[in-house]
């Protein structure tokens, strides 16, 4: 643990907790190593989402700008 760069901590439900030990235990490894996972693996994922949210807003934005900008 010598190469760790940051403690995180955070809160969480008692369902998602559980269903973290369950995954620890299915595939027998720790529950650090299955957050770790889940972090490395999700982030990706959550950023693509996010991002492709973003662009949909902003589309629809200008698109009731400009429908707003004909009415007039």
């Amino acid at each position: 643990m010598d190469d760790d760069k940051i403690h995180l901590q955070i809160r969480i439900s008692p369902d998602l907790r559980s269903e973290l030990e369950r995954i620890s235990k299915k595939y027998e490894i720790s529950s650090a190593d299955t957050i770790r996972g889940i972090l490395f693996f999700g982030l990706p994922v959550f950023e693509g989402m996010t991002d492709m949210s973003y662009k949909l807003v902003k589309s629809l934005l200008e698109k009731m700008k400009k429908e707003a900008r004909i009415k007039s």
